[in-house]
C-alpha cells in the first residue's frame, strides 16, 4: 500500500502520538460513502490548510495520499508552488495521511460537504476499528507502545545495525500488531530499524510510541 522510502526527517524523532503525529506515523482510513468531503490540517491549534476529497465509485484511484507537510506555508513558498487541494478515490479506497517533513503535533479532520456539510466523517485523533496506524521508528533502543484510552501497554526493542549496515527498508516485511481488548499482540522477534509496524485496532484507541532507553550510548562519568 505504501512505498518504502527513507525519509531523512525521521531521524528527528524518537516518539510519536497518533493524536498529534509526526513523520514516524502514517494513518490509513477507509471512506466508503460516495460524496464530497473537506479536510482540514492542523499543526497543534493552527490550521495549515484544507483540501477537497471526492469519493466516486467509478474512480480508478484506490488511494488518496495526503502529505500534511505540503500544506505548510513555508514549504509552499520555498518550493514556489501551491499545496495539493483536490483528491479523488473510489469507494473501496483508503485515505493515507502522513508527514514527510519535520512537523510534529499534526492532526487532520475530514467533514462532509453538500447535504452532509460539517458532519464529521473522520478525525485522526479518534481512531478505531478499520483504521490502520503505521509506525516506522529508526533509532535502536527499548520502546514502549501505549493505548491511552484503555491503559494498555507493551514493550519491544529495535536492534542496532549489523556490521554489514542496515537492511534495505524495501526488503523488510511489515510487522502486523493487532490491538484488542486484551492488549497489543507483538511478535517475540525484535523490530529492525525502518521496519514498518502496522497496528490493527479492533477497539477505539489513542496510540503513543516512545523510546524508553536508547542503545549504543554509554553514560558519561560524573
Amino acid at each position: 500500500m505504501m512505498k518504502s522510502v527513507i525519509n531523512p526527517n525521521i531521524f528527528r524523532h524518537t516518539a510519536v502520538a497518533s493524536e498529534g503525529f509526526n513523520n514516524l506515523c502514517t494513518i490509513v482510513h477507509p471512506l466508503r460513502k460516495e460524496g464530497e468531503y473537506t479536510g482540514e490540517i492542523f499543526l497543534k491549534k493552527q490550521c495549515m490548510g484544507s483540501f477537497q476529497l471526492v469519493i466516486n465509485e467509478k474512480s480508478e484511484s484506490t488511494q488518496a495520499d495526503i502529505d500534511v507537510s505540503l500544506f505548510d506555508p513555508l514549504n509552499i513558498r520555498k518550493n514556489k508552488g501551491i499545496s495539493p487541494n483536490q483528491f479523488e478515490m473510489s469507494t473501496d479506497g483508503y485515505v493515507v495521511i502522513y508527514a514527510s517533513g519535520h512537523h510534529n503535533g499534526v492532526h487532520v479532520r475530514i467533514t462532509g460537504s453538500g447535504d452532509q456539510k460539517d458532519s464529521e466523517e473522520f478525525d485522526t485523533r479518534k481512531l478505531g476499528k478499520d483504521d490502520l496506524v503505521v509506525f516506522r521508528p529508526f533509532h535502536p533502543g527499548k520502546y514502549k507502545l501505549l493505548n491511552r484510552l484503555a491503559g494498555q501497554e507493551a514493550s519491544f526493542a529495535i536492534e542496532e545495525k549489523k556490521d554489514g549496515g542496515y537492511i534495505n527498508p524495501a526488503k523488510l516485511e511489515p510487522v502486523t500488531i493487532p490491538l484488542t481488548t486484551k492488549g497489543f499482540e507483538i511478535p517475540e522477534n525484535k523490530i529492525l530499524p525502518f521496519q514498518a509496524m502496522v497496528i490493527k485496532p479492533d477497539i477505539d484507541c489513542s496510540l503513543v510510541l516512545e523510546m524508553e532507553k536508547p542503545r549504543g550510548k554509554k553514560k558519561k562519568a560524573s
